[in-house]
């Protein structure tokens, strides 16, 4: 319950709504006690008791009392049905809110977050926080809550009104709600490991889900069906089975609460039968109980389904508090340096207590230059990448631009000084247009369209049957990869970023996209710094500066004609490649 409350505050949930729908609910339950006390007052009258009520309701049964009555329980009525809307109505008011308030925050908070969070983090375990366990919450604020408020407010009032009616019966109605708030602690203890044996099971089927969906092609290729196919069948039967765990324990409290409400309910009104028989107790005092034990029976029953509901509410807040804690990315502060020129300064890099990636790694990219890193598989290319894309800290040494530490960079700087093409490309299901003003909203739709021309994109994209303005269904998995790869340097072209980043941009792409993106990218890296990872050495071949890693160490360096008299690693690598079948003596050139 903490943590729900928790949420509230940080979504800033506590507004007009929420605390409109509270006080409705309350007043709605007072309202609901009238026709009770009512018929109370009616039987008194035929029973000939005095009900201690003043004016008409002193006679119910005589002159105007009975039109009055009927008055009364048409208000009562009618203002209960006005209230219950009025609360359900503001209720789901606030919990739209407080959900739209939620997912922002964690999407922001998903942005500041360091690149290594993401890194072998299961996408479809964040999508099932991000939008079963807000919506799983969505309706505390505005039926839980109230609803809970006016449970325990009524169970109060009914054992201070049992008190001050009869201490002896008062101390057993309240010994009986005790008890059956402590069987309700006792089921949510039996039902606690099942709620999160759920809520993980369900974690597992929604990240099965998409691994399923992503991959429904190879698939049917391979004539795989749902139940053997990625352990989706298996994730399937996990739900069905820790869904069913958790009903059984549910039905244990379901069962146990309300037995001990109508056991302790019944020795009230059979000791309040007792003390009329002995002149103890008045008509109208008898009926007050009779009615009061009636009255708990729904609000205990909604107690009890209202309790299994929210241990489930409470463990997706804490998974959602959980990720909101996660520790942010440092800000830095400092603009971007007018000087270009990034160093790495004897950078080391590891995951955790794993062996290091990158090893007194040092070079210097000039400005305005190309340098093109090669090697092996696990030689720590990538690595180096993500760490002057700021994917991941350098845990010894530190990587600079200008002089300036990158992680001293604002978020703002950095995005305006370093751009990344890597060999997947994200769209997303928006126009052509918007996926390449994405990177700059403010671009006018002359500066889009010199952008794709400038990526050779112009030509497929008035191709297409609305253009520019054509939607990109299904984050445009009708493109080809080759098509792909020139949005995303149109979006380079119009961020105009001066320090640029490809990782093995070309390396899946035909001999026809391959030259055309060459062709663009040649373009682009004009008088920029620029960083290149590349398998196929053609590509690079023009590089004015070449290093060759090795498990994380720089084992040659210089340009290509040099590091070929050298004879090392690079010149058995392309002799390799020369020897090759199909080999034509490729002309192609790193992009100058």
């Amino acid at each position: 319950m903490i943590r729900l409350i928790g949420l509230l505050v940080r979504t800033g949930s506590w507004d007009r709504a929420f605390l409109g729908a509270i006080l409705a609910r309350l007043a709605e339950t007072l309202v609901s006690l009238v026709p009770y006390g009512v018929l109370m007052i009616i039987i008194a009258a035929a029973l000939g008791a005095p009900s201690g009520m003043p004016g008409l309701f002193a006679s119910p049964l005589e002159g105007q009392g009975p039109l009055w009555l009927t008055g009364v329980l048409v208000a009562a009525y009618g203002g209960r049905w006005a209230l219950v809307r009025l609360a359900t109505d503001l209720g789901q008011r606030a919990g739209y809110t407080m959900t739209a308030r939620l997912r922002l925050a964690v999407a922001e908070h998903l942005m500041t977050l360091p690149g290594a969070f993401f890194q072998g983090k299961d996408s479809g375990r964040l999508t099932h926080v991000f939008m079963s366990d807000v919506t799983q919450i969505e309706q505390f604020p505005g039926l839980i809550l109230p609803r809970l408020v006016s449970l325990v407010g009524l169970s109060l009032a009914a054992v201070v009104a049992a008190l001050w009616a009869d201490w002896r019966l008062g101390l057993v109605l309240g010994a009986t709600i005790a008890l059956g708030i402590g069987g309700l602690a006792v089921g949510e203890r039996f039902q606690e490991k099942a709620t999160a044996a759920r809520a993980e099971a369900m974690a597992t089927l929604n990240s099965r889900t998409l691994e399923f969906l992503s991959g429904i092609h190879v698939i049917r290729s391979f004539g795989l069906g749902a139940r053997r196919s990625l352990r989706l069948g298996e994730a399937i039967e996990g739900a069905r089975k820790t869904s069913k765990a958790l009903t059984a324990r549910y039905v244990v409290a379901a069962i146990l609460v309300p037995l001990i409400v109508a056991v302790g309910c019944a020795m009230v009104i059979s000791l309040a039968i007792l003390f009329l028989s002995l002149g103890w107790m008045d008509p109208f005092g008898f009926l007050f109980f009779v009615f009061v034990c009636l009255r708990l029976t729904d609000p205990i029953r909604d107690l009890v389904d209202f309790s299994s509901i929210l241990q489930q509410m409470v463990g997706s807040a804490g998974r959602l508090l959980d990720l909101l804690a996660t520790p942010v990315e440092a800000e830095g502060t400092s603009p971007a340096p007018s000087d270009r020129t990034v160093r790495f300064e004897e950078v080391g890099f590891a995951h955790g207590g794993e062996a290091p990636i990158l090893d007194g790694l040092s070079f210097v990219l000039a400005p305005g230059t190309i340098t093109a890193l090669v090697g092996g598989t696990g030689a720590g290319k990538t690595t180096a990448l993500r760490l002057l894309s700021r994917h991941w800290t350098p845990t010894k040494g530190r990587v600079t631009v200008g002089g300036v530490d990158l992680s001293s960079l604002s978020r703002h700087a950095f995005s305006n000084l370093v751009g990344i093409v890597s060999q997947t490309v994200v769209l997303f299901s928006l126009s052509a247009r918007d996926n390449i003003r994405l990177v700059r909203p403010q671009a006018t739709d002359a500066e889009v369209e010199r952008a794709a021309r400038a990526a050779r994109c112009d030509g497929f994209i008035k191709a297409m049957p609305q253009g520019y303005d054509t939607l990109l269904v299904n984050a445009g998995a009708t493109l080809s990869g080759g098509e792909r790869q020139r949005l995303a340097l149109a979006r380079l072209f119009l961020r105009d970023c001066p320090i640029l980043l490809f990782d093995e941009a070309t390396s899946a792409l035909d001999v026809e996209n391959e030259h055309l993106v060459q062709e663009a990218m040649s373009e682009l890296v004009r008088g920029r710094t620029v960083l290149v990872v590349a398998h196929r050495l053609w590509t690079i071949k023009g590089a004015d500066q070449i290093l060759v890693l090795d498990q994380g160490r720089i084992i040659e360096r210089g340009d290509h004609d040099a590091l070929i008299a050298a004879e090392g690693f690079y010149h058995q690598s392309w002799v390799a490649l020369e020897q090759a079948p199909g080999w034509c003596g490729r002309d192609a050139k790193a992009p100058a």
